[in-house]
């Protein structure tokens, strides 16, 4: 088929529509997958010859694999949800059809994933779960000092107190959970490097996090030119974390460390390098089959688990802003260690 012939039939197509070879790279596309990619405006020569791999979240890249190796074995289709990352655009989930053509071809349906709504939906139920708690910690403290009636002893004061900080933390860090999920599905997060003070930044963390008590904190990184925002909202997503799964009054130990980027002199190479931040508890772990799904959007380590499935998910949309990784691992001592490198110069 002509060019020119197949360009009319993809575009009669209300779907996206993208033809590719057997290895995934794009031949033709229709106007309706150009806007998908982002590129609405530009048309299909924009992203003639690129992967379609290149426009899917790096987590993503395995499922795409094994879509296009069923094709090449002999399967008919392949049907698989993925992170769609436009060139322009924030992320959004889309829904991949593909069936063989002709010579080795590869067709592509491609359309935005149904039961987004639904998804958004879950996330709002499941942070309006997180905040009745501290709500109702509050609420029972106001009530209290409000009945003039009751004589309140210092240790009931004490005692309430006591809740009330974890209350108040729980709360917002589940509203800054929300608030990071819009700007990031927005585009509205971007970074700003900066030398940044790492002992104190973690401090500060551990503090905010309510684990001062607990935390062992081992800091070998003076400063690290990263985006000092983002690498607060990490660390206390990943505190919390730690903190939610841990046994009551364990330990929660954070490394920060300096990783490659140095010869044996001390001095600076340049082959690059960075930090690794390492959070570790002593809860009960996390399978081998969800170590990469706990970074899903919405996704709980266990059904009606604590928390939206939002924090793990934010720590490593921040780390690959940063052009870095995360990921879950065991903790040799029992318990879950959470981790996370970002390329950076450091002292």
């Amino acid at each position: 088929m002509a060019s020119d012939e197949l360009r009319t039939l993809l575009g009669l197509v209300p779907d996206g529509c993208l033809l590719t070879d057997a290895a995934g790279v794009i031949l033709e596309a229709n106007q309706v997958a150009c806007g998908l990619l982002g590129v609405p405006g530009a048309g299909p020569a924009a992203v003639a010859g690129k992967p379609i791999a290149g426009f899917l979240a790096p987590v993503e890249a395995d499922t795409f694999t094994r879509a296009l190796a069923a094709l090449a074995a002999g399967g008919e289709t392949g049907d698989f949800q993925a992170e769609l990352r436009p060139f322009r655009g924030p992320p959004r989930q889309a829904r991949f059809r593909a069936a063989r053509v002709g010579d080795g071809g590869v067709l592509w349906l491609i359309r935005p994933a149904e039961g987004i709504e639904g998804l958004r939906e879950a996330l709002l139920l499941s942070v309006a779960h997180d905040l009745r708690a501290p709500l109702s910690v509050i609420n029972g403290f106001v009530q209290l000092l409000e009945n003039r009636a009751v004589t309140v002893s210092a240790e009931t004061v004490a005692e309430m107190v006591r809740e009330l900080g974890p209350a108040v933390r729980g709360m917002t860090s589940a509203i800054d959970n929300l608030l990071d999920v819009g700007r990031t599905g927005c585009g509205a997060v971007a970074l700003s490097r900066t030398p940044t003070p790492v002992g104190p930044l973690v401090e500060r963390c551990v503090a905010g996090a309510g684990l001062a008590e607990r935390a062992v904190v081992d800091v070998v990184v003076s400063a690290a030119d990263v985006d000092p925002g983002l690498a607060e909202r990490i660390l206390v997503n990943l505190l919390v974390n730690a903190d939610r799964y841990s046994p009551p009054g364990s330990k929660v130990a954070v490394h920060v460390r300096g990783v490659g980027g140095r010869n044996e002199d001390g001095q600076r190479n340049e082959d690059g390098g960075g930090i690794q931040i390492e959070v570790d508890d002593e809860g009960p772990g996390i399978p081998d089959v969800m170590k990469e799904k706990v970074f899903d959007l919405y996704r709980q380590l266990s059904p009606g688990g604590p928390g939206a499935g939002v924090g793990l998910y934010l720590v490593r949309r921040f780390a690959e802003f940063h052009g870095g990784r995360a990921w879950a691992d065991d903790n040799p001592g029992g318990g879950a260690s959470m981790r996370v490198y970002l390329p950076c110069s450091y002292s």
